[in-house]
C-alpha cells in the first residue's frame, strides 16, 4: 500500500520534474508573490497539496534560513506578526510545516497555508 499523497498525480509529476531538474535549491524570482513583507513572502504554491486543499499558498523566508529556530530575532518577530495576522483572518484554515527530514527546500524556511476543500 502506497502512502497517501496530498498532491494530485498531476501536481506530483510537475513537482518531481522540478526537483529532478533543479540546479539551485530555491529561486524566488520564479514564484508568483501574493504578498510581500520585509523578510517573508506569501507565494502561490506551484505544486499544491491539491488532494486536500482548495488553496495552498506558501509563507517563505526571503533570505536563506533552514529553520525559524536559527533565524535572527528581527526575522522571528516579523514571522510571529504575520502568523498572528493569518490566524485572525478568514483566508486560511490551517498551516502545515514539514520537519527538516521531509523538506525538499532546505535553504528557505517555509510552511503551507491551507484552505480545505470543504471550507467556504
Amino acid at each position: 500500500m502506497q502512502p497517501y499523497n496530498p498532491r494530485s498525480d498531476r501536481s506530483q509529476a510537475a513537482y518531481n520534474e522540478e526537483i529532478a531538474g533543479r540546479k539551485a535549491d530555491f529561486d524566488l524570482s520564479k514564484e508568483t508573490i501574493l504578498e510581500e513583507f520585509e523578510h517573508w513572502v506569501i507565494i502561490e504554491n506551484r505544486f499544491p497539496y491539491d488532494n486536500i486543499a482548495r488553496i495552498n499558498h506558501l509563507l517563505v523566508s526571503k533570505e536563506p534560513i533552514s529553520s525559524i529556530i536559527v533565524a535572527d530575532q528581527v526575522v522571528k518577530n516579523e514571522y510571529d506578526f504575520i502568523m498572528s495576522q493569518l490566524a485572525s483572518s478568514d483566508d486560511y484554515d490551517a498551516y502545515i510545516e514539514n520537519f527538516p527530514k521531509a523538506t525538499t527546500v532546505k535553504t528557505h524556511h517555509h510552511l503551507h497555508l491551507i484552505a480545505w476543500h470543504n471550507s467556504a
